[in-house]
């Protein structure tokens, strides 16, 4: 969900007396990370006073349709999981009876020169992986994964999130100042292969 700062959004909470409380309040914003923990996909911030023990809160629109759900907060403030998120965590289970992270196979950095709009350089294309059997290379700049675009290396990570195993996507890139396109079917991460709990 990519919600501007200032939408309206209401909060249902439950109070310790387990009657609903109901908080209104803004988005101002999005968060990447806290500190030094990036999250999987971007968060978004918004000015709603929660009391202690909301977190997994609904929040909706004015309109009344799911905005996203509480992750954490304090009393001015609380960070949100947008609905897309939990959708697609919903979709994973609904398919696959787990989740299920799609693996592209790409280490990237920031690149100090911009290309286009991006600053997402790859540093490394995994051996074996969908990225290196679709033609990916070190250097290539990415631009848009998924068709979301991708201008700063975190980026990368949130637009991967929504990615499933098994999932066919596109992936354009910038060589050499010119655009390329490839396709490539995610793979699952090693570690949902092996029965282990995933990371996103």
């Amino acid at each position: 969900t990519n919600a501007p700062s200032l939408t309206p959004v209401v909060a249902i909470g439950m109070t310790r007396e387990e009657n609903a409380a109901v908080s209104l309040g803004m988005i101002t914003g999005e968060a990447t990370h806290e500190g030094n923990r990036y999250f999987c996909v971007p968060h978004l911030i918004a000015a709603i006073p929660l009391a202690q023990g909301e977190a997994g809160s609904p929040v909706l629109d004015l309109s009344g349709n799911l905005f996203g759900m509480v992750m954490g907060g304090g009393n001015t403030s609380c960070r949100i999981l947008p609905a897309g998120a939990i959708e697609k965590l919903h979709r994973d289970f609904l398919r696959f009876g787990r989740i299920n992270p799609g693996r592209v196979g790409t280490v990237v950095e920031e690149a100090a020169v911009p290309e286009g709009n991006s600053r997402t350089r790859v540093v490394a294309v995994e051996q074996g992986s969908p990225a290196e059997a679709a033609g990916l290379r070190a250097g290539d700049m990415i631009v848009s994964l998924a068709g979301k675009p991708i201008r700063e290396p975190e980026e990368v990570l949130g637009a991967s999130f929504y990615l499933s195993g098994g999932d066919h996507v596109r992936m354009t890139f910038l060589r050499g100042g010119e655009l390329h396109s490839i396709s490539f079917q995610c793979a699952e991460t090693p570690e949902t292969t092996e029965g282990s709990s995933a990371r996103p």
